[in-house]
């Protein structure tokens, strides 16, 4: 049985919050780190999915999550082939394997059907069956190809949380 690995994210944010106040215009004020370090951007973070304002253009979604609907479909062996056994299969009147009624190869081919050579039994035939006696000649398991076992379903995020960024 193979397990898929656990989904992963490509990339990962991480909003910090600061001490603000209020701003003219209503709006919450935050003191900004001039420059902004290096790797970090100003951005304002919205619970969902949400359009940006035009003061912070940049949509980033991300997710806090998933929900992992993946399987593979079930296995299967299909019809056997390249099966093949051969046998010496005789018949004796006696109970001493002596006085042989009927000795043939007897086989079966890709599971599929009996072969017997020569002609089983002369018709019509009657007769008390005294011992019979069997050699395996060949034998060579089959083999079945395997089906199914395709990805199926999907990881699915759930949880978005939308950061506007400035350019």
């Amino acid at each position: 049985m193979v397990t898929a690995p656990a989904p992963s994210w490509e990339t990962y944010a991480l909003a910090c919050t600061g001490q603000g106040s209020p701003c003219k215009n209503g709006d919450l004020c935050l003191p900004a780190e001039n420059p902004i370090p290096e790797g970090f951007e100003l951005c304002v973070l919205h619970a969902g999915v949400e359009p940006c304002p035009a003061a912070y253009p940049r949509q980033h979604i991300f997710y806090d999550g998933f929900d992992d609907g993946r399987a593979c479909s079930s296995c299967e062996c299909g019809p056997p082939t390249g099966s093949e056994c051969l046998a010496y299969v005789s018949v004796y009147i006696d109970d001493a394997c002596q006085d042989c009624f009927w000795c043939a190869n007897v086989g079966l081919t890709s599971l599929t059907s009996c072969i017997v050579e020569p002609d089983p039994f002369p018709t019509p035939f009657s007769f008390s069956l005294g011992s019979m006696s069997a050699k395996l000649l060949t034998y060579t398991p089959g083999a079945c190809a395997a089906k199914g076992g395709e990805p199926i379903g999907a990881a699915v995020a759930k949880g978005p949380s939308t950061f506007c960024c400035q350019d």
